[in-house]
């Protein structure tokens, strides 16, 4: 059987599709077991936003990550790297924090299915007739063709020439740094109109910083250094896991150490620093996991009886029977992507298979769970 070739775009989209058909059938068996506690997490995401949209004129820039850090404070107590949110933001979050921590523990402590998810990824409500639209694109040879692009269904084409429509020209210079018709090398890309969930891992090991904890060893109390910690009685984390780990932990006590010297003086030219650790090449591919683990986004087959099986299910728990869901599905997202192949017998093979997953679904499923 010949191995399929995929493009470094192919894999992070096919990544983002395993994650996301993995949470969309989460939070549907969430509503099935609870629709309270479900229908409760999407009233107060809604009121979170409002409210943080109704303080957008503080701030010089929009407070984008302000619902989010507002969920990771009900799901894990606290925020990754405080440290690096400004003061007026963080006043800001514990406010919200004080007037919406009774809901948002209600929902932490009742809400079914979230285990292995942010909660600020649970509680986004996905539209399936974009992602559809997008998907039908890029996996298509019109979209292939318009990005540029090598893969099955990479969202990010390869560099080729195009002339310029338009003088380019940096202020106080005589001559344009790029002139109308010049010959110049862009790339095309078109990212995915949802929210990717990320996945949360259960904590196999630990990456201890000395100078954040009061580590001894030997009778020595450790300053600068890092240590790992895993329970050698279980299986020992893969090195995929044990280099990312570290590697963010290293990253992250840098990144603090740079912000100290910053605010104290003794660094006052930040592009002076040695980013050579901070190499996002390097940290990509250690963030996406081996293909064998994908149970989901396994061809480019995968993806649209996925996508359309959970609309129809949306349609059919909205009072629908599934016939009538499957042609309303089938009518919307045609409309948006002149998808050719979509018909209602795909759409109730689509619904028939989503149903199953659904039923089944239980969270030691997840591959990142296990």
């Amino acid at each position: 059987m010949r191995s399929v070739e995929y493009t470094d775009s192919d894999l992070w989209v096919k990544d983002e599709l395993e994650r996301l058909f993995w949470i969309e059938i989460a939070k549907r068996k969430a509503r099935l077991v609870d629709v309270e506690s479900f229908e409760l997490m999407l009233a107060l995401w809604q009121d979170v936003v409002a409210w943080f949209e109704s303080h957008e004129n503080e701030f010089e820039e929009p407070f984008h990550d302000g619902v989010d850090a507002f969920w990771d404070k009900i799901q894990f107590g606290s925020l990754s790297l405080p440290f690096l949110w400004p003061q007026k933001q963080l006043e800001l979050l514990d406010e919200a924090t004080a007037l919406f921590a009774r809901r948002g523990g209600e929902v932490a402590e009742r809400l079914p299915c979230y285990r292995g998810f942010f909660l600020a990824d649970f509680a986004v409500v996905t539209n399936l007739v974009e992602l559809h639209g997008w998907w039908q694109f890029i996996s298509s040879g019109r979209g292939r063709k318009y990005l540029h692009s090598k893969g099955l269904y990479s969202s990010c084409g390869e560099p080729h020439p195009v002339a310029a429509t338009e003088e380019i020209r940096f202020v106080g210079a005589e001559l344009p740094a790029i002139s109308v018709g010049e010959m110049i090398t862009t790339t095309i890309s078109l990212s995915n109109p949802v929210r990717a969930p990320r996945r949360l891992r259960f904590e196999k090991m630990r990456t201890l910083v000395a100078d954040e904890r009061n580590i001894i060893v030997d009778g020595e109390r450790l300053s600068g250094r890092m240590l790992l910690d895993f329970d050698l009685s279980k299986p020992m984390p893969s090195m995929r896991e044990i280099e990312y780990a570290v590697r963010a932990a290293f990253n992250a006590a840098r990144l603090k150490r740079w912000d100290a010297m910053l605010a104290s003086g003794t660094l006052t030219d930040p592009t002076l620093l040695d980013e050579t650790e901070l190499r996002a090449q390097d940290m990509t591919k250690l963030l996406l996991p081996p293909i064998e683990e994908h149970k989901l986004m396994l061809a480019v087959t995968s993806a649209r009886p996925i996508i359309v099986g959970l609309h129809c299910w949306d349609l059919v728990q909205a009072g629908l029977s599934k016939n009538g869901a499957a042609r309303q599905a089938v009518d919307e997202l045609r409309s948006t992507s002149g998808d050719p192949d979509l018909t209602m017998r795909r759409a109730l093979n689509g619904l028939a298979a989503v149903q199953k997953r659904i039923d089944e679904y239980d969270s030691s499923m997840l591959p990142w769970n296990r």
